[in-house]
């Protein structure tokens, strides 16, 4: 009978006759947004698993455009497009901000590339409707991050490092938006993750993030503190928000597991294992 051994994080099988499935989540390393001996070590994971396999799932066209790009010699093999699901622990229905204070999310790494000081910096302009920043993930502050944070909103902040999906898709039901100025995602789930719980996203239009939330997220065209800033005052409009949850309602719905797993499933009908 047919084997396929799918790695999801670049590792390859030494088994004879054994069909390769690779997926590629994205050139984050490669395009120098992270370095050092751990990023040269998985670039190089990564160009031999991709050289071997039999068929190579990305999880973005962007991504798959790029992979094209770096690999031209992969052309004639089986690459497809896969988006990740979101879970439905993150349905959360629309509803009218109730929070007080009122205050914005950042989810997550706060890797250079990722945009927290900009998320920092922006809520630091929004003092006259005491908006706050609600830190989630990415494991305990730093004391340079904590600096920033005291320096720039001081009293306006809350940290935490560890939570559950449950308390998260709360959090984000009830925030004004979710601050997601990343310049680079081969994804980017927390955007989609927010949609489901009726939390709009503000994305940089960049990368494959326009392709990935479609009109349902608030685009920053600059690295800009004050722009970014004029989006959130934007949301604090109840008609403005409540267009962009319906919108975004409708668009994470396309993001099922379900959906990635049938998908998943015809490649390797394809390469022979029914």
């Amino acid at each position: 009978e047919a084997s396929v051994f799918h790695s999801s994080y670049y590792r390859i099988t030494k088994s004879v006759g054994v069909r390769s499935v690779t997926t590629v989540h994205d050139f984050t390393h490669e395009n120098g947004a992270l370095t050092g001996a751990r990023s040269r070590a998985l670039i190089s994971l990564k160009r031999k698993a991709i050289s071997k396999s039999d068929a190579i799932i990305s999880i973005s066209q962007a991504t798959t455009n790029e992979l094209l790009e770096r690999f031209p010699n992969i052309q004639g093999r089986h690459v497809v497009t896969i988006y990740n699901g979101v879970s439905d622990e993150f349905n959360r229905p629309a509803r009218a901000f109730s929070a007080r204070p009122i205050y914005v999310v950042f989810v997550g790494s706060r890797a250079h590339y990722k945009g927290f000081e900009l998320a920092v910096k922006a809520v630091s302009l929004l003092a006259s409707v005491d908006c706050w920043l609600y830190v989630i993930g990415g494991g305990a502050l730093s004391s340079s991050e904590r600096s920033l944070l005291n320096k720039n909103i001081g009293g306006r902040f809350r940290a935490m490092p560890h939570i559950d999906t449950p308390s998260l898709a709360d959090l984000l039901s009830q925030a004004v938006a979710l601050v997601y100025p990343s310049e680079y995602e081969g994804f980017g789930l927390p955007p989609i993750e927010a949609m489901r719980a009726s939390c709009p996203p503000i994305v940089r239009n960049t990368s494959c993030l326009p392709e990935v939330c479609g009109d349902a997220a608030v685009l920053l065209e600059t690295q800009s503190p004050d722009e970014c800033a004029e989006k959130i005052l934007m949301l604090l409009d109840e008609g403005v928000r409540r267009r962009f949850q319906l919108v975004g309602e409708s668009w994470a719905s396309q993001y099922s597991w379900d959906r990635c797993f049938e998908a998943t499933k015809s490649v390797y009908q394809e390469l022979g294992l029914r």
